[in-house]
């Protein structure tokens, strides 16, 4: 037996046998073509083939309720698409007279060479992008099946190295118990859906430890993994799992209750969502309403921005399905790792610190209006609330009220109904915004904590990069003080503060957070009965000390040392 510790990226526990992904290598050699314009073909059939395989993931991917890696398929087809991309191998084809795979194989090379000399980490990450893709034309180019992913034997628990995109988004997850990669990134699409799907899984693993059908143990509470346990351990882990899944359908029995403390205090309990599916299955959950709504998923799935009754629609639908619960619709926030051909942003050294969200919307106010429009008459007799990300200074702000001022008087020119006085909110993510929120407090009607980007601003260490994305910790004390310090501001002004981010679904910052003042928190669906749950087990009074013990921390070890 033999324990081997790593990241914890999904809570759970999952007992099983491995199964080892190793994929076929595609090798093809380079030879002189006589037709080229039928070389040219055969690459623009494949080309079409790609497309229509991406469009289906996508779908697919759409059923799956999770955005960010349906992100990454997005930018894919943009590459598939991009005339610079496609038109470097055109040209390669014509003017050296070789086979379409040569001719991918060079240009995906030169395109990998070149993102890496480029410092931006986000470019970096674009490498296994266009490696995917790459490979995707070449499989169609050669013939070559994809591997069969969509059916594992039952109590499988998947081990590679890491997974691409179109992997994950190929993938029958029915028999998978758990996950083990040797990619160490949290935030990576992977991670997301194992987190939405509710499969524990294990990052940061030497999967060469690993053989095919052995017998294997995955605590994804602890980050541990045990290869070939024996009997006692198994036992053990066992009836862990069987206790796991008594509380969670006790937890569902009770999801659609309220969340009250011990002490009588009532705390909202919302959903995070991306579409109409989405709030579906929030609202089974037992999602008090809508903590964030990203709207990003309308623009990423078109070549154009969708229209105002598009949206219209779709916010309409949304808020109608909770029936007066509150609605946050988050404003656009395309940018940073965000990309889409519907707008054309200028290529950046660091997009996360350049054209993104707000700035994109204010910058472009065609775009924003129509957004703003159909906001304004979806909010008619519903609780819709607009919240605004990415705001880092006063203009902004006051910029934003003007353009739905301005919004508004568009309507009433064209005698279109319309919500009159709509709750404007704002997220806070910019460290900016959280030193000054006090005077943000003046003029907004609530704030929303975004972690996930908080963290990563305050400690100047990009999530998505595998090398410091651990130091990017919402727990860490110097992004607790600025989350304290937000809470504060709001309760002064009398506004209501959320948090969206991830941290507001993590069991073990619920006494921490409702310690600092925090009654409003926004999650996966898949965490809802569980964090409800536990908020009912807390005494705000105790809280309070526990929270203030972490806050005379400096240090995130012993931060989290009292809340474990």
């Amino acid at each position: 037996m033999t324990e081997v510790l790593g990241i914890g990226v999904s809570k759970g526990i999952a007992t099983g046998n491995a199964y080892v992904l190793s994929k076929q290598e595609l090798e093809s050699s380079e030879y002189t073509v006589e037709d080229v314009e039928a070389e040219l073909a055969r690459f623009h059939e494949a080309v079409e083939s790609s497309d229509r395989q991406l469009q289906a993931l996508a779908k697919q991917f759409g059923e799956k309720s999770s955005e960010d890696a349906k992100d990454v398929l997005e930018i894919q087809q943009m590459y598939l698409q991009d005339d610079e991309f496609r038109g470097a191998i055109d040209s390669y084809i014509q003017s050296k007279k070789v086979n379409a795979e040569t001719a991918v194989k060079a240009i995906t090379e030169k395109n990998r060479q070149e993102f890496e000399c480029v410092e931006e980490e986000y470019f970096k990450q674009r490498i296994a992008d266009i490696q995917d893709l790459s490979a995707r034309l070449l499989r169609n180019l050669m013939g070559v099946a994809e591997a069969d992913l969509s059916d594992f034997p039952k109590s499988s628990i998947l081990v590679s190295n890491d997974l691409t995109p179109s992997d994950t988004l190929a993938m029958n997850f029915t028999n998978v118990v758990g996950i083990c990669l040797a990619s160490r990134l949290r935030t990576s699409h992977t991670a997301i859906i194992a987190r939405n799907m509710g499969i524990p899984a294990v990052f940061g693993i030497d999967v060469g430890m690993v053989r095919p059908k052995m017998p294997m143990i995955i605590d994804g509470e602890n980050g541990k993994v045990i290869l070939d346990p024996e009997d006692s351990v198994r036992e053990k882990y066992k009836k862990r799992i069987q206790l796991e899944h008594i509380q969670k359908q006790e937890n569902s029995k009770r999801s659609s209750l309220p969340a009250k403390t011990k002490d009588g205090k009532i705390i909202s309990v919302l959903a995070n969502i991306g579409n109409v599916k989405d709030a579906e299955v929030a609202l089974a959950a037992g999602a008090d309403g809508v903590g964030l709504f990203r709207t990003e998923f309308l623009y990423l799935q078109k070549n154009a921005p969708p229209d105002e009754e598009e949206q219209y629609q779709v916010y309409r639908s949304v808020a109608n399905l909770f029936n007066g619960k509150p609605v946050t619709i988050r404003t656009l926030d395309i940018g940073g790792d965000k990309q889409t051909e519907a707008i054309k942003l200028p290529r950046e050294d660091n997009p996360f610190l350049g054209l993104r969200a707000i700035r994109l919307c204010l910058k472009q106010r065609d775009i924003f209006r129509v957004q703003l429009r159909a906001l304004l008459r979806a909010a008619e007799n519903r609780d819709i609330r607009v919240m605004v990300p990415m705001v880092g200074t006063i203009a902004e702000i006051d910029m934003v009220y003007n353009a739905v001022q301005e919004a508004k008087e568009s309507l009433k020119k064209d005698e279109l109904p319309f919500a009159k006085d709509i709750k404007i909110g704002m997220m806070i993510e910019v460290p900016s915004a959280a030193i000054l929120a006090e005077k943000f407090a003046e003029r907004v009607s609530f704030f929303s904590i975004g972690t996930n980007d908080l963290s990563q601003y305050v400690m100047a260490s990009d999530r998505t990069n595998e090398n410091v994305a651990g130091m990017a910790d919402p727990f860490d004390p110097a992004v607790l003080r600025l989350i304290q310090w937000t809470l504060k501001a709001g309760r002064k002004s009398g506004l209501n503060v959320a948090m969206c981010g991830e941290m507001a679904g993590d069991r073990m910052a619920v006494p921490l957070l409702l310690g600092m003042g925090l009654s409003e928190f926004s999650m996966s669906p898949a965490s809802i009965a569980e964090i409800k749950e536990h908020i009912r087990f807390q005494s705000v009074d105790d809280c309070v000390k526990v929270a203030d013990r972490c806050l005379a921390e400096g240090s995130i070890k012993e931060v989290k040392r009292i809340l474990a």
